[in-house]
């Protein structure tokens, strides 16, 4: 029928006479007159300017767009072509290890299934030896007043030391996954009193959250409490990678992993961390990097930033939850994480703190500045005024009295709005008090409620 349709109208078409052309003008003319008074209704006398500055502004987007695309293949090119390389990753496996003259010399010391400890000392000192080089280059990174060949070489050892470091940190988590496999049921992992507190922190922080507690009346409660144990980041820190943990665990990121039969399960890892053992988390994590990074290898332009972006923040997590207990690693990952994301604000102020602790006073001071240059003001006020608080005491010992006086109201004005620092009522002590003796109880339930419910 439709086609029977069709073929009637094509019969009956002509050629219009003076009569039809009037009639299609004065078609025209009342359908323009409806729309033009239709417009006028809608949007009053200047109804015909706001809809072509619509159309133009939908136009600019269009374009940005189009540009957008054409970016991100132009960068691929340049990427394949070799033009623009970028490092290659965070973690590497040994099948591309860029120390292998350091591995031939030592084959015949080394075991099948776990290095030697004359290969462990080498690449441990070789990684050494580029993190000195490197120290400099990598406050560098983030600055525009180095030139392509500085900014090429400095790619290229920071590619050279992300692969150091994977080795190392892979040895030190085969070694640490053989001790797990073979260590008695009956040993105590609680083996000192900072791994008691780490522990108890670790615990009363997951009960807290299970229990609805809202993140800044954890911290508030934890330093009235833990003021004289832990600074007063430290506490932001561990609450926040508690909640990033979870978060990356109620996000599926570890569902899916290489060889995920042989890995601890989600509820196994943080049940260990909370009794003070933070080693299965950190396998977890090192597994999730090391799978961003093999995917990052078939990625170009924008996606690939994205990827590296992602691994930027799961070195900051990894780092938080290794600080308390390894100053080492967690200054590995929050450099690493700096370097995969020169503007990653909280690798840069996580980063400040471990200089603070090397006594690596300018580095601290350059980290800091690096958050205050780049952080946005609403998304990481946290950062931003421990910043401000940092550098303050630092201007103030450098008798910038002024400078030091701004930046320290600045700071006081967050912490003060938050109230962290504000003593609890009794009832609130009392309330914490029966949680705090009771966080090892009903863990496993708290636990599997959060990793059901809990999203950051």
């Amino acid at each position: 029928m439709l086609e029977a349709y069709r073929a009637k109208h094509i019969l009956e078409w002509k050629i219009p006479n003076q009569d039809d052309y009037n009639a299609i003008v004065a078609l025209v003319h009342s359908k323009y007159t409806h729309l033009h008074n239709t417009v006028i209704e809608q949007f009053g006398p200047n109804g015909w300017y706001i809809i072509g500055l619509f159309a133009l502004l939908l136009m600019i987007i269009m374009a940005i767009y189009i540009k957008s695309i054409i970016d991100t293949f132009r960068a691929g090119n340049e990427e394949l072509s070799g033009e623009n390389p970028e490092p290659d990753g965070l973690f590497y496996t040994i099948e591309e290890n860029p120390i292998q003259s350091i591995a031939n010399d030592n084959d015949d010391e080394q075991v099948e299934g776990n290095e030697s400890e004359s290969y462990q000392e080498s690449l441990r000192s070789s990684a050494e030896d580029l993190d000195k080089e490197l120290s400099l280059n990598l406050l560098r990174a983030s600055q525009d007043d180095i030139n392509e060949t500085e900014r090429r070489e400095l790619s290229s050892n920071i590619k050279k030391r992300m692969k150091l470091h994977s080795e190392v940190e892979n040895s030190r988590l085969k070694e640490l996954k053989l001790y797990l496999e073979n260590k008695p049921q009956n040993e105590n992992s609680v083996v000192n009193e900072t791994t008691a507190k780490n522990e108890n922190l670790v615990s009363i922080i997951i009960n807290l959250l299970g229990r609805g507690v809202s993140v800044a009346k954890i911290n508030q409660s934890l330093y009235f409490h833990y003021k004289t144990a832990y600074d007063i980041n430290d506490i932001i820190h561990t609450v926040q990678s508690v909640c990033n943990f979870i978060g990356l665990c109620n996000a599926g990121k570890f569902d899916y992993l290489p060889q995920r039969q042989m890995l601890p399960e989600n509820d196994a890892a943080i049940y260990a961390w909370a009794n003070g053992d933070n080693s299965l988390a950190l396998i977890l994590l090192q597994s999730f990097l090391n799978q961003l990074m093999e995917q990052s290898q078939e990625e170009i332009g924008i996606i690939k930033d994205m990827t590296y972006a992602l691994a930027s923040n799961c070195a900051c997590i990894m780092g938080d939850i290794a600080k308390l207990k390894d100053i080492d690693l967690a200054h590995n990952s929050f450099e690493l994480a700096t370097e995969l994301s020169s503007k990653n604000v909280i690798a840069w102020s996580r980063l400040g703190d471990i200089y603070m602790l090397e006594d690596a006073m300018e580095k601290a001071m350059i980290s800091y500045q690096n958050v205050i240059d780049i952080a946005d003001i609403y998304l990481y006020a946290a950062e931003l005024a421990h910043a401000k608080q940092q550098l303050a005491s630092y201007y103030q010992k450098q008798e910038v009295y002024a400078k030091a006086e701004q930046l320290q109201k600045e700071s006081k004005k967050y912490y003060d709005d938050t109230g962290i620092y504000n003593d609890l009522t009794e009832k609130e002590i009392l309330a914490y008090n029966t949680i705090s003796e009771a966080s090892s109880q009903n863990l496993r339930q708290y636990i599997y409620n959060l990793l059901n419910t809990y999203h950051f």
